[in-house]
């Protein structure tokens, strides 16, 4: 292989490049401690950026099991509509709205009421849910509802 005078450092970086495509979880030991560039620390920031993402979406899973299967599934119709393609077809913010305040939605939202007429169930969460919960739902919806 010919020499492009890479250091230690770089060589590491292009590694765990390649290893990341592949979505390997990488040994600690990969992982360099020291930074010392503004890149670095940006590089820093996105990977925890993503991790904190990747928590949200695992915690959004964990509630959405809890508290939507018996209703919702993503492939199929249960006593609510399947979820498949659910942000092709709404936007976000009405996803958040309709976790939080369904009976608002039935009686403001034109979509909301025709889905209320259509299945005849108003959407009801066992137990409650906080905002910071539903975000997290919705988190996970956007990565499973693809």
């Amino acid at each position: 292989m010919p020499n492009y005078g890479f250091t230690d450092e770089e060589k590491l970086a292009l590694t765990m490049l390649v290893m990341s495509w592949k979505k390997v979880n990488l040994p600690a030991e990969y992982i360099p401690v020291k930074k010392t560039t503004t890149q670095n620390a940006q590089m820093d920031k996105s990977s925890s950026a993503q991790t904190a993402s990747a928590d949200l979406v695992k915690r959004g899973e964990e509630i959405y099991n809890q508290k939507c299967t018996a209703c919702h599934q993503i492939e199929k119709k249960l006593v609510g509509p399947a979820l498949k393609g659910l942000f092709e077809r709404r936007k976000e913010d009405w996803v958040l709205s309709m976790i939080l305040n369904p009976d608002s939605m039935i009686k403001n939202d034109p979509i909301a009421k025709k889905l209320y007429e259509e299945y005849n169930v108003p959407m009801v969460i066992p137990g409650g849910i906080t905002q910071e919960e539903a975000k997290a739902v919705v988190e996970y919806l956007k990565t499973a509802t693809k």
